[in-house]
């Protein structure tokens, strides 16, 4: 299990995500109060905190990403849209909120078959 965070470690990842440093490493870890020779060796140690605090960050777009998505399907002529849909679609496949194909089965008895699987 990996040591509870720095103070200094926490306020480099939320300044890491904060929008107004648009994820400038070496701005967040200088004003976190790091060298920004250090900056390599701080992105390996927080890897992992980062990767989850960007999924975090993602996740929490993406209801905001679904609402921009439901807007432009009744504003259809938005110059733009396109491309805007393109953004707000791969924020929500970040954030695993994907369209599903589901089949239902139903069974009486204690033996059912399934469909065969599609070779793609």
């Amino acid at each position: 299990m990996k040591p509870e965070l720095t103070k200094q470690q926490k306020t480099f990842i939320q300044l890491l995500l904060d929008e107004e440093l648009n994820g400038d490493p070496k701005l967040a870890a200088e004003m976190a109060g790091y060298s920004k020779a250090d900056v390599t060796t701080i992105l390996a140690d927080l890897k992992d905190e980062i990767v989850e605090a960007a999924r975090a960050k993602i996740a929490a777009h993406s209801v905001e990403a679904a609402h921009n998505l439901i807007l432009g399907m009744r504003k259809p002529a938005d110059p733009g849209r396109e491309t805007a849909l393109k953004y707000l679609n791969s924020v929500l496949d970040r954030a695993d909120v994907k369209p599903t194909d589901k089949i239902e089965v139903k069974s009486t008895g204690g033996l059912f078959v399934l469909p065969a699987k599609d070779k793609d």
